[in-house]
């Protein structure tokens, strides 16, 4: 797991990284949904840009998590959860809701896969326990 903190970047340089990355392989051209403008999201990535994620700032929907080496799903999961009290996300059901379920992330929704040989789409939301009643 690493240590390597987040950061909060502009959403110019963060578009340009997530361009880059669907390029890379086609996990993530099938797993990340390319915004025309992140200007209403905050921002997140590691300093050398492997591994990050975005916040709609309206409606507190993350989205486009990404990591390029493996190890860095609970680095982006414990950042993301002390960062906002409130946050919304969509997965393929596997190891990603496995994953936002370890860090308090409840299934609110689930849809079948417009794919039938592929995993229902599963809605998950997250409320900081301090919140919670």
């Amino acid at each position: 797991m690493s240590t390597e903190k987040l950061q909060k970047v502009s959403p110019n340089k963060f578009a340009k990284v997530v361009k880059k990355i669907v390029k890379i392989n086609d996990r993530f051209k099938e797993n990340i949904d390319i915004k025309k403008d992140y200007s209403s999201y905050d921002c997140f990535l590691s300093k050398n840009a492997t591994y990050g994620f975005c916040v709609n700032k309206e409606t507190k929907e993350m989205c486009n998590v990404f990591s390029v080496e493996k190890g860095h799903g609970d680095s982006i999961m414990k950042f993301a959860t002390k960062q906002f009290s409130k946050l919304k996300a969509n997965c393929f059901d596997g190891y990603v809701k496995k994953l936002y379920e370890r860090f308090g992330f409840n299934e609110a929704k689930r849809e079948p896969n417009h794919n039938k040989d592929k995993p229902d789409v599963v809605f998950m939301e997250y409320i900081k326990k301090s919140l919670q009643r």
